[in-house]
């Protein structure tokens, strides 16, 4: 790797049947095709992985981009509900959900592809989350949601009183927009996917909750 050459990381973003082009999101998917189809269950060395190569600083600064506009949704989300705007409550808080289990999506491949500096149990709030550091980024997610590989923490649970004012505070100058296009166009992600409703109602009308130029 040349000197001013950026850091790399190559992540898994779906994996592939061994015996047709049909690709899927997670390995027990093709299995459960590759049965279905073609009879049958490939071991896990013949089914195909699908990865993407992405510069490591875009992808720490995004990550913490969408966490950051998280925490902004769920913000917006009680000021709106105590307006008595109930329907943009709602769909702040349909977004906030979505970029939370993004987040936690990409996480979970990154740590798939490449262990973190450190790793630690943080109690914040009485909920356990995992911290992981990556160079300068630290970024948590709760351990009952965690999909990703199992990971050892160094020592016993550190208990966290200000979440806010404590953990996560970087300003990298990115839009929301930027940061979701960046997961979309570089992995084939999209927060879209995480909608748990994908529209709101209001009156007789019904709105798409999501991001729009993300379709």
């Amino acid at each position: 790797m040349g000197q001013n050459t950026p850091p790399l990381l190559k992540l898994k973003i779906g994996y592939g049947c061994p015996a047709c082009e049909k690709e899927f999101e997670r390995g027990f998917q093709v299995k459960d095709h590759h049965r279905s189809v073609h009879g049958g269950t490939p071991g896990d060395d013949k089914i195909k992985q699908i990865t993407a190569t992405v510069e490591k600083q875009p992808l720490l600064e995004h990550i913490y981009d969408i966490s950051t506009h998280a925490g902004k949704y769920a913000s917006l989300a009680s000021k709106n509900y105590n307006k008595g705007k109930k329907a943009s409550a709602r769909q702040n808080s349909i977004k906030k959900s979505a970029l939370y289990d993004l987040k936690g999506d990409i996480l979970s491949r990154l740590v798939d592809s490449a262990l973190p500096d450190k790793a630690a149990i943080h109690k914040i709030n009485g909920r356990e989350y995992h911290y992981l550091e990556y160079d300068t980024w630290g970024f948590h997610c709760p351990t009952e949601t965690w999909a990703g590989p199992s990971l050892s923490s160094d020592g016993q649970p550190k208990k966290i009183e200000d979440f806010e004012k404590s953990t996560e505070k970087k300003r990298t100058g990115n839009s929301l927009k930027s940061a979701l296009t960046f997961f979309n166009d570089e992995l084939g992600i999209s927060a879209n996917e995480f909608l748990e409703q994908k529209y709101v109602s209001y009156g007789t009308k019904s709105y798409f909750a999501g991001w729009k130029y993300l379709d």
